[in-house]
């Protein structure tokens, strides 16, 4: 069970996508940067006595998967988001406005543009169950179980927006990060009841949204992105990802670039430059190991290797290997 007492505040730029592990709290998720890593993404945690409140704010469009918290319930809020995003486990579009709510240990799979911000609550399975028995005592047992993603009401979205503002005021106020008791209190005391009423308003006013047509796309993108996992060291066609989605060529082109902003060619770059990244962080120090992770992940010419890294990720592999031996 995870101790609320034994977790710590912090306020830090990251440049590093796999730093962004720690923008939820509990969370195991790995991010794959989709252009070019240009700026610093900014992460926010203030522990409070039974949650904890994380903000990010992300530089970069980024495909973010991996799972929540295995013992809480986590309430995403987007603050921002310039372009629609894409939530694959709740099959939706998204954007400012709307929250995800996820079970204890769901999964998160999610395309988030540039500019993209959130405001995120995580509590465990006791204190919601306690919130949500005075505020909302009809919460579905599939929203338990499985979790939910909405378009928040406008009154909640107002008030939100004003609980944002009044913690920006106290961290003005009190630079070490809200160190008096009793704010902390009061502020943790209004996020719990603004975040479970708006479950509640949501679930009264719940729109309509074509599922069958959205759950067949994000099927098919699904089928793409395991194919090309699958494949992760061999050349991959375009007609082999046609053939895995069921798709033709311009309905696949158009479904890349409509949901991540890339073409095919580049999406499959960027998956396999992150494995590949994930590997060099992750290995023994060896003589030869990263010409070895290159073909691994599919990488045949270790010169465009080392000169597409360097585009996306802003260094060397050699400096990323330096950094972890």
């Amino acid at each position: 069970m995870m101790a609320m007492a034994d977790i710590q505040d912090f306020r830090l730029e990251v440049s590093d996508p796999e730093e962004l592990a720690e923008a939820i709290l509990g969370s195991r998720i790995e991010a794959c940067l989709l252009a070019a890593n240009t700026g610093r993404s900014r992460l926010e945690r203030v522990r409070l006595a039974h949650s904890c409140f994380d903000i990010a704010r992300l530089s970069s469009p980024m495909l973010m998967s991996g799972q929540m918290a295995a013992d809480c319930h986590t309430l995403i809020y987007v603050t921002e988001c310039p372009r629609p995003g894409h939530s694959f486990n709740f099959a939706m579009k998204h954007g400012a406005g709307y929250m995800g709510f996820f079970a204890p240990g769901g999964d998160l799979d999610a395309m988030t543009p540039a500019g993209y911000a959130n405001a995120t609550l995580t509590m465990p399975i006791d204190v919601l169950h306690r919130e949500t028995t005075h505020r909302f005592p009809d919460i579905p047992a599939e929203w338990l179980r499985r979790g939910s993603g909405f378009r928040v009401p406008d009154g909640c979205r107002r008030q939100i927006a004003d609980l944002l503002d009044a913690r920006e005021e106290m961290m003005r106020l009190d630079p070490g990060g809200m160190t008096d008791p009793a704010a902390r209190l009061g502020f943790e005391r209004s996020l719990l009841e603004t975040y479970v009423d708006t479950l509640r308003e949501a679930h009264s006013g719940r729109e309509k949204i074509p599922w069958v047509a959205i759950t067949r796309r994000y099927g098919a993108l699904r089928r793409i992105r395991n194919h090309i996992a699958a494949h992760r060291s061999t050349p991959i066609r375009l007609d082999d990802l046609c053939l895995a989605s069921g798709m033709s060529r311009r309905g696949l082109e158009y479904l890349l670039k409509d949901h991540f902003g890339v073409g095919v060619n580049a999406f499959i770059r960027c998956q396999r430059l992150h494995g590949a990244r994930r590997a060099i962080l992750t290995s023994a120090p060896a003589a030869g190991r990263i010409k070895r992770i290159a073909l691994d992940w599919g990488f045949w010419h270790l010169g465009r290797f080392a000169s597409q890294y360097r585009k996306l990720f802003g260094e060397n592999p050699s400096d990323t290997w330096r950094r972890v031996s």
